[in-house]
């Protein structure tokens, strides 16, 4: 493999009789580490920054690339360009020309394979049809290709296009529906902001919903009246009944028509709700669209940590009122701190009353987040203050900040799980980085010897527990990662227990201070950590559930300091699942379900299925950026590589289809508009979201 770096154009030479251009086959192997995938082929001098004279190259999941590819005659050499990723590994290319019989036979295999394997409603936003299969087969791969593992991501006005602007026939069906409505919510819109041009624009979008039933209060904070005005506004709240609804906007915000038909539909469906959160992005003067920010679930890790839900949220009239209403920071710098009184007043699970809506139904206009930056800590530290717990709160970088919970006086005792089976050196580096630098007062290591035969490993050990060190456990069985544990488990004197590869390392003495405290909040049963590779970059940044295959890591490849998509590389928030590389969960709750399971996954995705069996039974999974390590990821156990190896891995994937076939396919915390087949938080190119008007 040749390792090719940012902006280094790679070459490849064409036979000779290619020159009379045609379907040709492209073969080779590149294989992606970080950054956007964006592989190009151009052809005989077109430059890289042209946007025509090329082709997209897409690979699998595995790096392999087997395109075919229509090349314009004449072409005498290409050069293959891999855009702003800042690694590639590179194999070798070819390309030759294919006849017309084995160009359909490629192409049938791929289109096939979509059409059987990808669910119908994905299929169907893509165009992906059998109807299109028999009439235009090139036009059918090409749509395929596009769910390809790493295929360069819709461009956001493209994405808009096709996925994002409304026809005449959904402007129909959502009249209907509103003619036909009994009940309708009310909207209670503060439109915030001196009058001009900007204010103008937002005034025109409220005029073209579709929803009709709304009334705009102006708000200037600088006016003479601004404090009657906002008092007034109040004193309407105080009388709405459980159907109305207030939304805040800013001079230059805009609404798109179907912005309050989705928020009344959804009000409609979720009457306990008491706040609705949708996607947003950001629209300039020439009414151009960019920065889509399309949003996980509700947590409040994540709320605490940056106002992740933006401002595209409406909250319930009655319950806003209750929480002291609107104050005149509200109306200046969103709805953050209104979010936090509201749900402070919630006396159940606040998540319940939470709904977000898979859709952009905001477009900011002018934007300066940092500009809110004081105002939004003060209200954090407001809502931890009416909380009591003690918890603290401080910035982290622009627009993100760490919130810091208390550990009682007597911390609950942690059980650290570490399996090994001779790997003396990287299972010693594991066990002296837990000593050397955990701060945390109350800890125990349970070190699970599994048929170790290496002299040294096993001398090693046993003066570790002569010495009081360890507590040395043996599982004489051949290797099962989940049955290890599950032994380890029972044995363990802790309150919490924190699963944890021996080949990884300690670097911070916070680290499990950082994850207790977050096991230690309401309904939290699981907390994992954010691992690096032994280079810096990101290893392990919490799980997403279905994406790229089973599960994958979120964040992979990014640098240690790299906020990630939306922030999400920087900040506390919860995941559908964690590895068990790093896992802290409660004892008590592990052994009531059953632990990892051993006989369906005794290597793999044991750590995900656990972590949803969780989730199943009420608990939350969260993950904090604050707790590093270090992952010397597979030193000790290694790849799957042997035949019998490989069989496992897909008996075990296998299982996890079979058995969360409902949840692959929609993990909350990974919005249903972004690519499935990669976890890169890039565009998707079939998003399956249920529009309220087709239903």
């Amino acid at each position: 493999m040749k390792t090719t770096f940012l902006n280094e154009a790679v070459h490849i030479a064409v036979e000779p009789r290619s020159a009379a251009g045609g379907w040709h086959l492209l073969q080779g192997s590149l294989r992606r580490q970080g950054g956007a995938y964006d592989a190009r082929l151009y052809f005989d001098g077109a430059t890289s920054s042209s946007s025509a004279g090329h082709v997209s190259v897409a690979t699998s999941a595995k790096g392999m690339v087997n395109d075919l590819l229509w090349l314009p005659a004449g072409v005498q050499a290409l050069r293959l360009d891999i855009g702003d990723a800042p690694v590639h590994e590179l194999g070798a290319m070819r390309i030759r020309p294919v006849g017309s019989l084995e160009r359909r036979w490629r192409m049938a295999q791929r289109v096939l394979a979509a059409l059987w394997q990808q669910p119908a409603a994905k299929r169907h936003r893509l165009g992906l049809t059998w109807p299109r299969f028999f009439s235009d087969l090139a036009a059918a791969y090409e749509l395929a290709t596009r769910l390809r593992a790493h295929a360069p991501a819709p461009s956001y006005p493209d994405w808009i296009r096709r996925f994002d602007t409304l026809s005449d026939a959904d402007r129909q069906a959502m009249r209907r529906q509103v003619a036909s409505a009994q009940d309708a919510p009310f909207f209670h819109v503060l439109l915030a902001g001196a009058e001009g041009l900007a204010r103008e624009r937002s005034f025109a979008s409220l005029q073209a919903q579709l929803h009709p039933r709304h009334r705009v209060t102006p708000w200037d904070p600088g006016s003479a009246d601004a404090a009657a005005v906002l008092r007034d506004f109040n004193a309407v709240l105080g009388g709405a009944d459980a159907g109305q609804w207030v939304l805040l906007l800013r001079a230059g915000d805009e609404l798109p028509a179907h912005a309050l038909f989705w928020f009344a539909h959804e009000a409609l469906r979720r009457p306990d709700a008491c706040m609705l959160y949708a996607d947003e992005d950001e629209i300039d003067g020439e009414g151009q669209r960019r920065n889509p920010r399309f949003k996980p679930a509700w947590s409040w890790a994540h709320a605490r940590s940056t106002r992740f839900f933006g401002e595209a949220v409406v909250l319930k009239a009655h319950a806003l009122a209750r929480a002291g209403g609107l104050e005149p920071d509200d109306a200046r710098h969103g709805c953050y701190g209104a979010v936090l009184r509201v749900l402070d007043t919630v006396r159940e699970e606040p998540g319940l009353h939470v709904a977000h809506i898979p859709s952009v139904l905001l477009h900011r206009g002018a934007v300066n987040p940092e500009s809110a930056d004081p105002w939004a800590l003060n209200a954090v530290r407001a809502h931890l203050a009416r909380r009591g717990a003690g918890s603290t709160v401080e910035p982290v970088r622009a627009g993100c900040w760490r919130v810091r919970h208390p550990l009682p006086a007597q911390p609950p005792l942690v059980s650290i799980i570490v399996p090994t089976r001779d790997a003396l050196a990287i299972t010693r580096l594991c066990i002296e980085s837990v000593r050397r630098h955990t701060r945390y007062p109350r800890y125990e290591i349970l070190l699970v010897d599994n048929q170790s035969v290496d002299a040294d490993a096993l001398a090693w050990m046993r003066s570790q527990q002569d010495a009081g060190l360890v507590r040395l456990l043996r599982y004489d069985a051949p290797f099962n990662y989940a049955a290890i544990n599950n032994m380890a488990v029972q044995e363990a004197a802790g309150q919490l227990v924190c699963l944890l590869n021996n080949d990884t390392e300690v670097m911070e003495p916070g680290w499990l201070e950082e994850m207790v405290s977050h096991a230690l909040q309401p309904g939290v049963d699981v907390v994992g950590a954010k691992l690096l590779y032994p280079n810096g970059l990101v290893q392990h940044g919490g799980d997403l559930v279905g994406v790229g295959g089973v599960a994958n890591h979120a964040h992979a490849f990014l640098k240690s300091d790299d906020p990630g998509y939306c922030d999400r590389a920087v900040v506390a928030q919860e995941y559908s699942a964690v590895t068990a590389a790093c896992m802290l969960t409660w004892r008590n709750r592990y052994l009531a379900l059953g632990g990892l399971d051993a006989a369906n996954l005794p290597v793999a995705f044991n750590d995900v299925d656990y972590c949803l069996r969780v989730r199943d039974a009420g608990g939350r999974v969260a993950w904090t950026p604050h707790a590093v390590l270090v992952h010397h990821e597979s030193i000790s156990r290694g790849k799957d590589l042997t035949r019998q190896q490989l069989r496992r891995a897909k008996r075990e994937a296998a299982w996890m289809r079979r058995r969360w076939q409902h949840v692959l396919g929609r993990d909350p915390f990974y919005n249903p508009n972004l690519s499935h087949e990669r976890p890169d938080f890039s565009l998707s190119h079939a998003p399956v979201v249920d529009k309220p008007w087709t239903s």
